[in-house]
């Protein structure tokens, strides 16, 4: 995992010895110094920022508080990718902000037992969501900007399946979706575009089974539907 990587980088760096450190010669100020380390101490001589290298072989840095623990780091990852961590008291991870694979910014925080507890990012077609998980870290809770940024909230049960889904549809409507434990849509609760409610039952097939709303003039209606959609009951008739 990335934050293990990070991890492992601060412990490197807080605990190796300077080594091959090198200026160019000559008067005057260096132009050139090299070196795999670089702290930088208070007055007291306790490290408080230190550069160097990861284990990869890639640049990092890594704020130090005054009992010399790390509680921020940045560092690149073999691909390239950069991760900022940021680190509690105990040093464990809180929070990472991170670029993807496909190059997509997130931010991931944590608890103090360092489960993921909520995500935010933004996804390669500028599609920005924010997701929020339960303490064995299955997504219970998203909410997300669709085409032309309608929003949509999505709750999820134990096994993170869509349960329940509140949004604004294509038209710029109100819907509400509930969901059975295989997250397929079993109850639609909607208003249409001239403002009509409207109530579609839905059976395990994905069918429509019944439907209650109103008609343009306000009047109450109800339909029965067989499994070919065919109306056999009605009210009223």
């Amino acid at each position: 995992m990335l934050r293990t990587a990070i991890v492992g980088f601060v412990g490197v760096l807080v605990g190796a010895a300077v080594v091959g450190v090198g200026t160019s010669q000559g008067e005057g100020p260096a132009k050139l110094v090299k070196a795999e380390r670089f702290e930088l101490v208070d007055p007291e001589g306790r490290a408080r920022v230190i550069l160097g290298l990861a284990p990869n072989g890639s640049g990092g840095v890594i704020l130090m508080d005054k009992d010399g623990k790390g509680r921020a780091g940045l560092v690149l990852t073999e691909a390239g990718r950069p991760i900022l961590d940021l680190f509690d008291e105990n040093e464990s991870a809180a929070a990472e902000l991170t670029l993807g694979d496909d190059g997509s910014p997130s931010l991931k925080l944590r608890d103090k037992d360092e489960r993921l507890r909520a995500v935010f990012a933004v996804m390669t077609d500028g599609t920005p969501w924010l997701g929020l998980t339960g303490e064995d870290e299955k997504m219970r809770l998203g909410l997300v900007l669709g085409e032309d940024d309608n929003p949509s909230l999505f709750l999820r049960d134990n096994e993170a399946n869509s349960r329940l889904v509140v949004g604004i549809t294509e038209d710029g409507n109100p819907e509400i979706a509930l969901g059975d434990d295989a997250a397929e849509p079993r109850a639609v609760l909607e208003v249409a575009p001239d403002g009509r409610p409207g109530l579609l039952l839905i059976d395990e097939d994905g069918n429509d089974r019944a439907e209650l709303g109103l008609e343009r003039d306000g009047k109450p209606f109800i339909e029965m539907l067989n499994q070919r959609g065919k109306v056999i009951w009605e009210a009223p008739k």
